[in-house]
């Protein structure tokens, strides 16, 4: 089982705030296999590698979930749909000695819990470095940044991404390989019956 070393501290931010404008409908409580989408993430949570788990969202059924799970819901007011408000929310929200974050997003209905612990590990090895996982070439989320960054993170210009901060560190990168499954989200309805998009 993986331990979170005594002097690593590792906390996650959920976003949750997104506006589903493809898909049509409250995506993230949607039922899959039977389960709310954003619930099976907060199923497949390690909980004890995190000191805390943010979740930001808009809709009070989200965060009534994650209050219900013993996660931290964080409302977000935005209505234009900023992704850097959200992480800019999450940040703040966690404990200030935290050495790093990890950053989910809602709609990976598949990802697997082996998938966060092998991110885990690599971070409590390289606590320095940005931690991702891949497959065959393709980037996906979710992503552990270092503390080093969390300013540059909460200072992205409206409707930043964090993508702009992992483009600018290049040499922080750690690459890791899993299944195409874990990285599959879902834009529109249609994706929760069909297994072409990975």
């Amino acid at each position: 089982m993986t331990q979170r070393p005594a002097n690593c501290t590792l906390s996650a931010v959920v976003m949750a705030s997104g506006h589903s404008t493809r898909f049509q409908g409250n995506k993230l409580i949607t039922p899959v296999e039977g389960v709310p989408m954003i619930q099976r993430l907060f199923q497949a949570l390690p909980r004890t590698l995190f000191q805390t788990v943010a979740v930001v969202a808009r809709e009070d059924p989200i965060l009534e979930l994650a209050r219900a799970w013993g996660l931290t819901p964080v409302s977000n007011d935005d209505r234009d749909n900023d992704t850097a408000k959200t992480i800019r929310l999450g940040l703040t929200h966690i404990p200030p000695d935290s050495a790093g974050c990890m950053f989910f997003v809602g709609d990976q209905p598949w990802l697997q819990t082996d998938t966060i612990l092998l991110l885990c590990r690599s971070f409590f090895a390289q606590p320095d470095k940005i931690h991702l996982p891949v497959h065959q070439g393709r980037r996906g989320n979710p992503v552990i940044f270092p503390s080093s960054l969390f300013e540059e993170l909460k200072n992205l210009p409206s409707h930043g991404l964090g993508k702009a901060v992992i483009r600018r560190h290049p040499q922080l990168v750690i690459e890791r390989e899993v299944n195409a499954r874990d990285l599959r989200d879902v834009d529109y309805a249609w994706e929760l019956n069909s297994s072409e998009k990975i």
